[in-house]
């Protein structure tokens, strides 16, 4: 009963069932979403077809008792070949093979030889096909056990382990690991007591190549422990994320404010003397004084994508894209007001032609925020460590693919009688090649 339930857990048919599974359940998870509100859920399939979604825990299925016992299996499965595979090699190691269980070739028989003579000539033979051989001998026959290729049976249990060793390890990343998103900006530190450590913005860039198209952009992060200790710094770009400890900072997107800027370049000149009362750059909603310290420049509003309500005589941002710069500019002298009113960075020469001063908005600078994704993967190295034992295993099993092969030698009244056993993956012709040059002994 115990070795049936053995047998089958590293059976063939019991991998394929749970491929089969496994594939049936990720396809679920691919067409259902996963982890929605239940009022999404009913909004999407009704009120029927999300119960029995709750029911089946389909809205959670990777974390679903049915997922979790067919992984339990998979590894069991894996557990027992790997047992096996190194079972076998040792088996190989000590020449050992159970030739109750095989089945015969070939028999032939020759005459004119001892047995120790065939032997060595038969050693002899597969020598030359690149073959090891080592000999047993007892009262009645003598067995000749030849094999190439043990870096495929090594590899193949290589193999098996880095796949049981991978499954486990996507597995500690999956219920162990921790995803979410969050924006960052200059203006403020953002704490993420979940995390233990608060992390903020420094600088935030936008890279350009020759042609002055975006090519990626970047984000200078800084992270503190409990104890305002800077522990880490370090830039998060596209496709090449932060990493602290478990935890990668992703690049996911980027945007800046509608409702403030960081900088405003512009001019202030006077009409009827011609002179240039200030040129440069001003902070936003900070007064600035001219060359001529009477006056003062101050931008206290920015909306992004302007547009004045001839109905409601209001203003406002019709969306959050920069298609419309517009800057509310005051201009003042000691105590009074010369000037106040909104002035755009595409039409600078909409002015009033009665005013003294002109404001001319030259260049702006937009505060960004960052789109940061944090994943905690306490997995990653074992993981990438797992792929290339992997891979190392495939190389073996291919580029030395394991061939086995016995051949006994009985007493038969004046002559010998010769049994070839193919054992493991000799090919009909290599196995006829031999045949022919054992005949000719």
């Amino acid at each position: 009963m115990i070795g049936n339930v053995v047998r089958f857990l590293h059976s063939i048919r019991l991998l394929l069932i749970l491929l089969v599974i496994i594939g049936i359940i990720s396809c679920i998870g691919i067409v259902v979403p996963q982890d929605w509100t239940v009022e999404l859920y009913e909004k999407k399939y009704g009120l029927l077809l999300t119960r029995a979604l709750l029911f089946f825990q389909l809205h959670r299925i990777f974390s679903s008792p049915l997922f979790i016992i067919t992984l339990f299996i998979f590894l069991l499965n894996l557990g027992a070949c790997t047992v096996t595979r190194a079972l076998f090699l040792l088996s190989i190691l000590r020449s050992k093979w159970p030739m109750e269980k095989q089945s015969t070739k070939e028999r032939w028989s020759i005459t004119g030889l001892t047995q120790q003579e065939a032997a060595h000539q038969v050693s002899l033979v597969l020598n030359k096909k690149g073959y090891q051989v080592f000999s047993s001998h007892d009262s009645n026959k003598h067995t000749s056990f030849a094999h190439k290729g043990t870096f495929g049976v090594v590899g193949s249990l290589v193999l098996h382990v880095g796949l049981f060793a991978l499954v486990i390890s996507s597995m500690v990343q999956y219920y162990r690991g921790d995803s979410q998103n969050f924006i960052l900006d200059q203006r403020k530190e953002s704490r993420f007591s979940k995390f233990g450590f608060s992390i903020s913005l420094d600088t935030f860039a936008i890279e350009q190549d020759n042609s002055g198209a975006l090519s990626n952009y970047a984000s200078h992060l800084t992270l503190v422990d409990a104890n305002d200790t800077i522990v880490a710094n370090g830039v998060s770009r596209v496709n090449k994320p932060f990493r602290y400890r478990d935890y990668y900072f992703y690049q996911s997107h980027y945007g800046s404010y509608s409702d403030s800027v960081e900088q405003i370049k512009l001019m202030v000149t006077q009409r009827s003397s011609k002179d240039t009362l200030y040129y440069g750059p001003i902070s936003f909603n900070q007064s600035t004084p001219c060359n001529d310290s009477t006056f003062m420049v101050r931008c206290s509003a920015f909306l992004s994508d302007f547009v004045y309500n001839t109905q409601t005589k209001k203003v406002f941002s019709r969306s959050h894209e920069h298609n419309n710069p517009a800057f509310f500019i005051t201009l003042s002298r000691k105590d009074s007001l010369v000037s106040a009113r909104w002035h755009f960075l595409k039409i600078p020469v909409m002015h009033r032609t009665d005013e003294e001063f002109t404001i001319k908005i030259l260049s702006y600078k937009p505060i960004y925020f960052s789109g940061i994704t944090i994943k905690k993967s306490p997995a990653t190295n074992a993981i990438l460590g797992c792929l290339l034992v992997v891979s190392c295993g495939l190389i073996g099993v291919f580029l030395f693919p394991f061939r086995a092969m016995a051949i006994q030698i009985f007493k038969k009244g004046e002559g010998l009688e010769l049994s070839l056993y193919p054992l493991r993956m000799v090919s009909v012709g290599e196995i006829q090649q031999v045949i022919t040059a054992l005949k000719r002994i």
